[in-house]
């Protein structure tokens, strides 16, 4: 009689684990998202070395074209210049410059919303010193959001163009172009309908037993 009603006690178990399957596919589906923007700088900053290499700078953009209405960027990187040739690496970690005790830099954009992007930076780029014009190439990796975009993770590319000015009264101005996605995963939940077929198909797996029980005995 145990061999008989054996395969009955598998069958809810077995129902069961593919309900919870078909509940963790459903639930860990993500979405990508694209992203675009163009945003106006005026960045500020200060120099972190007698000579002038390391610096530390505040990112401020604000742009009008910004995908999911994300107008304001606000950020905080490091900067090491090359003074032969103009040549500068940006970092959001301080370490990688050999500095240590400050802020670990972010890269943060937002709106007037619930919604925000944040991650860190790293780039290249060069400034020519005759004209003072500045290019520089990078990317963001992002590592979070707030709202909708909570748990966002993926890169953004951009360029960035500037102007720097002899005068330390008047801040530097340039444009930077940013592109590329990212995806969010949303926090797995069982679903509702999934969970009662689970239940129903256990407790029917119950009565089907009790009756082959009563069955096989008399």
């Amino acid at each position: 009689m145990m061999l008989r009603s054996l395969p009955l006690q598998l069958i809810p178990v077995g129902l069961a684990l593919v309900g919870f399957g078909l509940s963790a596919t459903e639930a860990i589906a993500q979405t990508t998202y694209t992203f675009n923007a163009n945003y106006d700088l005026s960045n500020g900053g200060s120099f972190l070395s007698p000579s002038g290499d390391l610096a530390q700078i505040d990112i401020v953009g604000n742009s009008t074209d910004a995908s999911y209405d994300l107008t304001k960027l606000n950020g905080l990187t490091y900067l090491r210049t090359d003074l032969t040739t103009g040549k500068f690496t940006a970092n959001s970690d301080p370490k990688t410059f050999g500095l240590q005790d400050f802020p670990l830099g972010f890269f943060a954009l937002e709106g007037n919303g619930e919604d925000k992007l944040f991650g860190s930076e790293t780039a290249n780029g060069v400034t020519d010193f005759n004209t003072l014009k500045v290019t520089n190439f990078g990317t963001i990796n992002i590592t979070g959001g707030e709202g909708r975009f909570k748990g966002a993770t993926g890169i953004l590319s951009f360029t960035e163009l500037g102007q720097q000015s002899t005068d330390p009264n008047i801040p530097y101005r340039g444009t930077l172009a940013l592109t590329g996605s990212f995806k969010v995963v949303p926090v797995p939940e069982p679903l509702f309908n999934t969970t009662l077929l689970t239940i129903s198909v256990i407790g029917s797996g119950v009565l089907l037993r009790r009756r082959h029980c009563k069955d096989t005995s008399s």
